[in-house]
């Protein structure tokens, strides 16, 4: 699969358990796709658009539990935008395309605050 290929088309609900409650724009009905971003951590994009509204969220999967992590979200954020990972409630600056967050733990959801 080529970088940045759509990966799936679905309707955008519920990204993980629990989430409903904590990110509760991502919850609208409407066209998605999703692109992959990065092998290692795992992560992807997901942007959503319907009747003129849009949203976009960069998630993490398989990140390091004993050090702060790093994300790439180039190409959905920009340099200097301030981003929430919305499991821990964590802001960060985007700085050369990328974020870091001192969560430890293996997810991240990353959409703008």
């Amino acid at each position: 699969m080529r970088h940045g290929a759509c990966i799936g088309w679905a309707r955008c609900a519920n990204i993980g358990p629990g989430s409903a409650a904590s990110v509760p724009r991502i919850r609208r009905w409407g066209r998605a796709c999703t692109r992959w971003i990065k092998h290692s951590p795992y992560t992807f994009k997901r942007t959503y658009w319907k009747d003129g509204v849009s949203d976009r969220v960069v998630v993490a999967l398989g990140l390091p539990l004993d050090k702060p992590s790093t994300v790439s979200v180039a190409g959905v954020f920009m340099d200097g935008q301030t981003v929430r990972d919305w499991y821990s409630g964590k802001t960060a600056v985007v700085s050369g395309g990328k974020v870091q967050f001192d969560t430890r733990s293996p997810v991240a959801l990353i959409a703008q605050d």
